[in-house]
């Protein structure tokens, strides 16, 4: 049973996504259909506020707040890579 805010919810679940990915559902496809069934069978259940009033403009922020956190991910790990791509050279000249 998932209680609270509609942040944390989606929160506990991409955390629950995960857990199920590493623990024997190793596909998302896989993980979300399972979560499905959870919920379908009533073994999951949310009990989420702050999305009655206007579920749809909560929801698109939800949606905007995760597609933000995707593409920082993004960004950071082209960094990485492009800073790797400088270090491998200035390596291999040693």
């Amino acid at each position: 049973m998932v209680c609270g805010d509609a942040r944390m919810a989606a929160d506990v679940a991409d955390r629950i996504l995960q857990i199920l990915q590493r623990e024997g559902a190793p596909r998302y496809v896989d993980a979300m259909r399972h979560l499905r069934e959870l919920r379908e069978s009533g073994r999951y259940m949310e009990d989420v506020w702050g999305i009655q009033l206007n579920r749809t403009m909560a929801m698109q922020e939800a949606v905007r707040d995760r597609y933000d956190q995707g593409a920082s991910w993004i960004r950071r790990l082209g960094r990485t890579f492009a800073a790797s791509q400088k270090i491998i050279p200035a390596i291999q000249r040693l």
